[in-house]
C-alpha cells in the first residue's frame, strides 16, 4: 500500500486557516467593530426608508404592511401648488450650508494661525469649540431663549434701538434665520 504524501486541502483547511488567521488579528477586528456597526446602523439599513417614498406608508403597518403606490407621491409633490415653494427653500437652505459650513471654518482656522499669543489663541479655540459638547436640544433651546420676543437678547437689542420686537420662530421671513 502507498500513501501518497501530500497532503490534501479541502474545505475543512480553508475553514480552520481563515479562523486561525481570524485569530491572529483579533484584535485588528475588534478595533474595526465599532465602525462596521455604525456604518450598517447609521449608513446601510437607512436605506430601507428609500422604500417609503413609493408606498402609502401607515405607521400602523409598517413598511411592509403598507400599499405600494409607485410614482403616486413623487407626482402629488410635483403637482402640490407650493412645489417651488418648497423647491426654492430647499435650494436655499444648501446653498446657506454650503457657504456656512465650508468657507467659513476654513477661514477661521486661518485667522486663528495668525494669532501670535498662545494663550489668547487657545482660549479663543476653546470658545470656538465649546458648542461641540452642547447637545443640539440645548443649543436649539439656547437660540429659542436668544430670538424670544418678550425676553430674548437679540429683541431687546432691537427695542433698545426704537425697533419693535420681531417673532423670529412664527414670522415666515425669518425662516433662514431661524
Amino acid at each position: 500500500m502507498q500513501h501518497n504524501s501530500v497532503a490534501r486541502i479541502g474545505p475543512l483547511d480553508k475553514r480552520a486557516r481563515l479562523w486561525r488567521d481570524i485569530k491572529r488579528a483579533k484584535y485588528l477586528y475588534i478595533m474595526i467593530a465599532p465602525i462596521v456597526v455604525y456604518l450598517i446602523v447609521f449608513k446601510y439599513l437607512p436605506m430601507g426608508g428609500i422604500v417609503i417614498a413609493f408606498k402609502d406608508f401607515k405607521l400602523g403597518r409598517g413598511i411592509i404592511g403598507s400599499e405600494w403606490v409607485g410614482l403616486k407621491n413623487f407626482q402629488e409633490l410635483f403637482r402640490s401648488p407650493d412645489f417651488k415653494l418648497i423647491l426654492r427653500n430647499s435650494i436655499m437652505l444648501n446653498v446657506y450650508l454650503v457657504v456656512f459650513t465650508f468657507p467659513i471654518p476654513v477661514i477661521l482656522a486661518l485667522l486663528l494661525n495668525e494669532l501670535r499669543a498662545p494663550r489668547f489663541k487657545r482660549v479663543i479655540q476653546s470658545i470656538l469649540y465649546l458648542p461641540h459638547f452642547l447637545s443640539w436640544v440645548v443649543l436649539a433651546g439656547i437660540l429659542i431663549a436668544m430670538l424670544s420676543p418678550s425676553s430674548g437678547v437679540v429683541n431687546r437689542i432691537i427695542m433698545f434701538f426704537g425697533g419693535e420686537p420681531i417673532y423670529f420662530m412664527a414670522d415666515k421671513t425669518w425662516w433662514v434665520v431661524t
